[in-house]
């Protein structure tokens, strides 16, 4: 079946990280170099490295009421607008420009999202809309026209993502009595339903699925069988290309050449790791240790990750890892599993991150937009 992740409530832990590598290392002071198929990373395996302890962004800009959901472009986001007012007419998926500090374009998609989520090439919104009804559907607003698609999906079914893949198709997939089906939408607009084969006892993370031209990409535990599976569309063949993985998260880099995993709990005593590992499940280095780590995002240019943590005091830790210069810096701190979405920029010089602000009277959606660097300076070092 396919496991959809719940939000219980771990109990309050230490957060501790340790940072390793595998193949060739060479140490640097607090550092490490690992130079793996060629190319060189630095790692860095001392917290006092963590820096500063205040917050490494620039700027923070704060969208009350909105509900980020990417950069439509460099500057202006893509999120749902709450009103006000009880009955205002202005709630809806409109645009923000973060420069003019106002709303732009209504996007008329006349429904409440329970999600949705843009495409990587910015071109189309797949909602799915909350509320009651007999069918569960997917809505695909193109971009720039007055175009919605509608997919009709089968009744008594619940569609807990949708990921879309660099390759420029969504995915998704619904659990039902016959059997577990992965949603293909295409490029160029069909959709496609494929069954995949589960071993009984065994769960998927419908989170988890990331895929290409060629696969699907997704994490299976169970009581024989864990790791990495590779699922073809042409041939519906399935393969283990990084057994004995046990995998709560996992995200496929922007190049489609590794894995930014969080490795689960093997016993009560363990703690959850966010790793890097290779398209054989070779690691490559741990970046994080802690109680448990959430909403984790690759820049769109592979060479950093945001990342957030439960500390001890039950709040969420936000943080950036440098995967260049081995820094990872302390990005602020949210209400524990509040995090919904995080997404950077063209140029990874902002991230946006979306949480549901429970520290108020009246919970309310709240959008941070982070500027992590300005022109061609990164941080202070």
């Amino acid at each position: 079946m396919v496991f959809h992740r719940s939000k219980a409530i771990f109990a309050a832990m230490t957060i501790f990280f340790i940072l390793f590598g595998t193949g060739c290392r060479a140490n640097q002071g607090s550092r490490q170099t690992i130079v793996e198929n060629g190319e060189t990373t630095v790692v860095i395996d001392n917290l006092e490295n963590v820096l500063p302890k205040e917050g490494a962004a620039l700027k923070k800009q704060v969208l009350e009421n909105y509900r980020g959901f990417d950069f439509l472009r460099d500057g202006e986001l893509v999120g749902y607008r709450f009103s006000e007012s009880v009955f205002g007419e202005d709630r809806g998926v409109w645009t923000y420009g973060l420069n003019s500090k106002t709303f732009g374009e209504d996007l008329k998609i006349d429904v409440i999202p329970k999600f949705a989520s843009l495409s990587k090439d910015k071109s189309k919104l797949a909602v799915i809309p909350d509320g009651p009804g007999e069918t569960e559907k997917i809505l695909l607003k193109t971009i720039g026209s007055k175009d919605v698609n509608r997919y009709d999906i089968d009744k008594k079914t619940y569609l807990y993502t949708f990921n879309w893949q660099y390759s420029g198709e969504g995915i998704t997939s619904v659990s039902s009595y016959s059997g577990e089906q992965i949603l293909r939408i295409l490029p160029d607009g069909s959709l496609k339903k494929y069954p995949l084969p589960v071993p009984q006892m065994h769960f998927i993370d419908s989170a988890n699925f990331q895929g290409d031209g060629e696969y699907l990409y997704y994490s299976l535990y169970g009581e024989k069988e864990l790791g990495i599976f590779r699922f073809s569309w042409e041939t519906q063949k399935i393969e283990n290309i990084a057994p004995g993985w046990l995998i709560t998260r996992m995200h496929l880099s922007p190049k489609g050449d590794r894995f930014a995993i969080v490795e689960g709990f093997k016993d009560t005593r363990d703690k959850a790791h966010l790793k890097v590992i290779s398209m054989k499940g070779k690691l490559l280095y741990t970046i994080f240790e802690a109680i448990a780590i959430e909403s984790v995002e690759w820049q769109p240019d592979g060479k950093g990750i945001a990342f957030a943590a439960l500390n001890k005091d039950g709040m969420t830790n936000l943080y950036h890892a440098d995967l260049v210069d081995g820094q990872l810096h302390f990005l602020g701190e949210y209400p524990g599993y509040s995090i919904e979405k995080m997404a950077f920029d063209s140029e990874s010089n902002q991230l946006m991150l979306t949480f549901l602000n429970r520290g108020q009277k009246v919970p309310k959606w709240t959008t941070h937009i982070l500027t992590l660097k300005e022109g061609e300076g990164l941080y202070e070092k």
